[in-house]
This record gives structure tokens, sequence and C-alpha cells, in this order.
């Protein structure tokens, strides 16, 4: 059970990491927004966790595609899974 432990954490620290990129990214560009409405929506509490099930999804998504090579998905668990 320690292996599938293992495989969970690398995986969330994955997602984290694509989370905090497109986090960064977006309070970046935020200042370049007009409505200061929507500057303070994307600072809110939720912000963070729904972007988390964003990166989820669009990864799901892309995976049902065949978008991500053997290698990629193998690098992300961190052992061959593919």
């Amino acid at each position: 059970m320690e292996l599938a432990d293992k495989e969970t954490q690398r995986f969330e620290n994955f997602v984290l990491m694509i989370e905090d990129e497109v986090y960064s990214e977006l309070i970046k560009q935020t200042s370049k927004f007009k409505s200061p409405e929507l500057r303070n929506e994307l600072q809110r509490d939720h912000t963070r966790p729904l972007l988390k099930i964003i990166v989820i999804k669009t990864m799901v998504n892309l995976q049902s595609k065949r978008a991500f090579k053997a290698e990629f998905i193998n690098n992300m668990f961190g052992r061959k899974v593919l």
C-alpha cells in the first residue's frame, strides 16, 4: 500500500505544482484587468481550490484523448505504469 501512497503523493505534488504556476500567472495578470470586481473575485479563498479542480479535469480530459506520452505518465507517478 505504501507504493500507492507514494504514487498518489507524487501525483498530488504534480497537480499542486501546476496549480501554483497557473495561480501565480493569474495573479500577475490581474493588474491588466480593467474590472476591479474580477480582480477581487480572483483573490478570494475559493480560487485556488477551483484551479486545482480545473487542472485535474484538464489532465483527465487530455489523457482520455491520449495527449500524454507514456514516458510523461511514468515520470509523473515515479514508476512504469504504462
